[in-house]
């Protein structure tokens, strides 16, 4: 639910409307919302290389930004992405404050079995998603 703030006397509408702020600036509220994309072959020969293509809706707070009211603005981002084929652990990074928001990702995997190829991507503030895609290998 987004609340709509009138209050003329504020030099800002959005400074002073905290729900609002909340929402842009990318907290709790946008962790619910976020979602990840995988893009990957369904069909692959084993022993093959594929591309794995990998995007999350995150903003990447640095927590060096300051807010209208002069408060820092806290650290929030992506920490952690890890990518696994039946459960093995294929491709891991380790992401720091430099890294923009919406990190993208692209990687290559040796296809070996068919089965789920699922990647998860780990943060500040809770943030915890995953998406699967199905790989068949023949």
């Amino acid at each position: 639910m987004r609340r709509v703030c009138h209050r003329p006397q504020a030099a800002s509408r959005l400074a002073a409307c905290w729900p609002m702020r909340r929402l842009l600036s990318g907290c709790a509220r946008m962790h619910r919302m976020a979602k990840g994309i995988v893009f990957a072959p369904a069909r692959a020969q084993r022993g093959e290389i594929i591309e794995v293509r990998a995007t999350a809706q995150h903003p990447m707070e640095t927590g060096q930004r300051v807010d209208s009211e002069g408060r820092s603005v806290p650290r929030d981002i992506v920490r952690r992405v890890e990518c696994r084929w039946s459960g093995d652990l294929v491709f891991a990074a380790d992401l720091h404050a430099a890294v923009a928001a919406n990190p993208y990702l692209a990687f290559p995997v040796v296809a070996l079995a068919s089965g789920p190829l699922s990647v998860r991507w780990q943060g500040d503030s809770g943030f915890d998603i995953s998406e699967t895609v199905q790989v068949e290998v023949s």
